[in-house]
């Protein structure tokens, strides 16, 4: 005869074991679903504030090149600081939508510092290297951020 204890016993673990499994699936895929909404919304904030350091640094260049060359790039630089301005609103903005203000903006910040040292660090810090930059992000930031 078989002891019905133990047979209880047993099935009461193995529905444990499922329920529990099942839970962790669960948490599993609202996470996954939580992040990957997240990741959406921080690639956008990620491209607006790439965007927004090439432009700064395509500002930089532009007024070195005025001063050195002795020419008006007056409205160009205009037309960048405006695009650029743009870019950083939306970044700033996707940034706190996600958080608060202050962590938003601090988010924001810390990733343009990032950004731009990286960037600085691929022309080794020299604008007549420019070219470098422009044939990696120059297309993917021409439309601007509300594009």
């Amino acid at each position: 005869m078989p002891n019905t204890a133990l047979t209880t016993k047993t099935m009461t673990n193995t529905i444990s074991r499922s329920l529990i499994t099942l839970s962790v699936t669960r948490i599993v895929l609202i996470l996954a679903v939580v992040l990957l909404g997240v990741n959406a919304i921080a690639k956008g904030m990620d491209d607006d504030i790439r965007c927004g350091v090439y432009l700064r640094i395509v500002i930089g260049e532009m007024t070195n090149r005025e001063r050195r060359d002795n020419v008006d790039l007056s409205a160009l630089i205009s037309d960048n600081k405006q695009v650029m301005h743009r870019y950083m609103d939306s970044a700033r903005r996707a940034a706190i939508a996600e958080t608060d203000e202050v962590e938003g903006q601090q988010y924001f910040d810390e990733q343009w510092r990032t950004t731009y040292a990286l960037m600085i660090g691929q022309i080794d810090n020299n604008y007549r290297r420019i070219h470098l930059l422009r044939s990696r992000y120059a297309q993917q930031c021409k439309a601007g951020p509300d594009a």
